[in-house]
């Protein structure tokens, strides 16, 4: 597994653009994002062929996203094909050749990083492709500050963490699942979360940590 970019002690927003790799039994650290610190973008792929896209930089504009992506062989960061827009608070999951990002903030269709979007799109490990904006998260609303795991063509997304109308703690229990093709509602999580960890399939699949509803903000979500 692979730690990298994050937000670190300081203010305003002081970013980290180090990647950490684990092998079971320490830490050891590896090349910097070549893009620099960045935080809340997507990644996905494996510790030797990883993928990090989008996320929120210290040159953009406050809350902004940028395009970013790189490659990471397991030592090193490369750049590789822009993100169709800019882009945070997404999830990916997949393969370095066979990636799937969605929802998130700063989409095309509200251009506004808290509210999240419909927007997916596949990657094939150099281009961006089958873009969508065809999901129906009803009777939810689009996610934003979820996590995804699965494949490219299996896919699920847990939490959400877009801001309504009234305003804070803006958490959601929304789950949706994706077949390579299209989107579908799933069975919602019993608590409402943001920003959780999720691994595994999308039949078998482990959610861990996050801001949870009823207890956010005090206790984490386990």
């Amino acid at each position: 597994v692979s730690l990298f970019g994050g937000e670190i002690a300081g203010s305003p927003h002081a970013l980290s653009a180090n990647t950490e790799n684990y092998d079971g039994v320490s830490w050891s650290e590896q090349g910097d994002l070549t893009d620099g610190g960045r935080r809340d973008g997507a990644g996905f792929g494996t510790q030797n062929a990883g993928v990090y896209t989008g996320g929120f930089t210290n040159t953009s504009s406050p809350y902004g996203g940028c395009k970013c992506t790189e490659h990471f062989t397991g030592t090193n960061w490369s750049e590789a094909e822009a993100f169709p827009h800019n882009m945070g608070y997404s999830a990916g999951a997949g393969t370095q050749n066979a990636g799937l990002v969605a929802f998130g903030g700063t989409a095309p269709q509200n251009g506004v990083v808290n509210i999240g979007s419909p927007y997916s799109v596949e990657y094939n490990g150099s281009e961006w492709v089958n873009a969508s904006s065809a999901a129906d998260f009803g009777p939810h609303v689009a996610q934003s500050r979820h996590a995804m795991a699965g494949i490219q063509n299996a896919a699920i997304t847990v939490g959400n963490g877009t801001i309504p109308g009234s305003g804070s703690p803006y958490l959601g229990c929304t789950v949706m699942n994706y077949n390579g093709a299209n989107w579908s509602v799933g069975t919602s999580t019993p608590n409402c979360v943001k920003w959780s960890s999720l691994s595994g399939t999308q039949n078998d699949v482990l959610s861990a940590g996050g801001y949870a509803s009823p207890t956010y903000p005090a206790t984490p979500s386990t």
